[in-house]
């Protein structure tokens, strides 16, 4: 249940921007974890609970304890794929290479992770690897029909950051 409860608080609070609600997110996701388990979830919400609350280092450190315990979850890769894309491993800035490799590992473990495939195509745009990422594109459209309008738009997103 503290996992449960970890995850619903994570959420609502991303979504109203309430640091109130996602501060009592960090504690049920302490909770779970005190509790112990084999379940990815409440380390990487407290991850996204420390992240957003202004504690970038010990969300880090918590991605990497989860990288560690559950290699094979997209879930964490996909997750440290995200702080690697922002902070880089150690917050000194993005590490876009480091962060295209997480979600290649995410996909590894879930070839169906729509948002792992829609954030690796965008960063083989900015990494000069326009083929590939027409590749992907190709893919994403196949795969997820139902998003091409927003496959379409990240990938408009990601060439206007680098140009023709």
């Amino acid at each position: 249940p503290w996992a449960n409860l970890c995850a619903a608080r994570v959420a609502t609070g991303m979504e109203e921007r309430d640091l109130i609600e996602i501060g009592k997110a960090a504690f049920y996701c302490e909770r779970s974890l005190r509790l112990g388990g084999d379940d990815p979830l409440p380390l990487v919400n407290l991850a996204a609970a420390y992240w957003l609350t202004g504690r970038p280092e010990e969300a880090r450190a918590l991605l990497r304890e989860a990288v560690e315990k559950h290699p094979g979850s997209a879930l964490v890769h996909y997750n440290y794929g995200v702080m690697l894309e922002l902070s880089g491993a150690d917050g000194s800035g993005p590490d876009l290479a480091a962060a295209l490799a997480a979600y290649e590992r995410a996909l590894l473990a879930d070839a169906f992770h729509y948002e792992a495939r829609l954030r690796r195509m965008s960063l083989l745009v900015l990494l000069g690897r326009r083929s590939e990422a027409d590749t992907e594109r190709e893919l994403l459209n196949r795969l997820f029909p139902d998003r091409i309008e927003r496959t379409e738009s990240a990938l408009r997103g990601a060439f206007s950051l680098v140009g023709p």
